[in-house]
């Protein structure tokens, strides 16, 4: 189903009462996981699916391919690679890189990471992103362009 089709978590919020820590329950994930969704913050492809089928009715499923939802896979995450020897801390590297996940941080970074000769290469993922004095630099990119921004790029 095309984006533009699909409804948004919180239009449909607008037509039934969704009770965040109630629907939570029955989801099994956290409150924020629905508050997440709802207001458009990326969550777990199978967290979402959980949501959804706790949201359903025999009248009204909801499905990933109804509802509008936001995914994590749908974005590369900046990570911070730090290579040491756990030792000589003031000696540690460290390499950005974004990468769906850690284990794709690191194929990404693997000439790097032969080249440092530090024994212990750890990943850290900083969605946030980070402010380093005057630059901001995002926390994710979206890797599935939305809808809209194509057609303002066609315009």
């Amino acid at each position: 189903m095309d984006q533009e089709r699909k409804i948004k978590l919180e239009q449909l919020r607008g037509t039934i009462h969704i009770d965040i820590p109630a629907t939570a329950v029955v989801a099994g994930v956290s409150p924020s996981i629905v508050y997440q969704m709802i207001t458009r913050y990326p969550v777990k492809r199978e967290e979402a699916e959980r949501v959804l089928r706790a949201l359903s009715t025999h009248e009204r499923l909801l499905s990933l391919e109804t509802v509008d939802i936001v995914l994590w896979e749908d974005f590369l995450v900046l990570h911070c690679a730090r290579a040491t020897d756990d030792v000589h801390l003031e000696n540690d590297v460290l390499h950005f890189v974004y990468a769906r996940d850690a284990e794709d941080a690191r194929r990404q970074l693997y000439t790097w990471i032969e080249r440092i000769h530090r024994p212990h290469v750890y990943f850290t993922p900083i969605p946030d992103g980070l402010i380093i004095g005057a630059v901001k630099i995002p926390g994710t990119q979206c890797i599935m362009p939305d809808d809209k921004s194509k057609g303002e790029a066609n315009e």
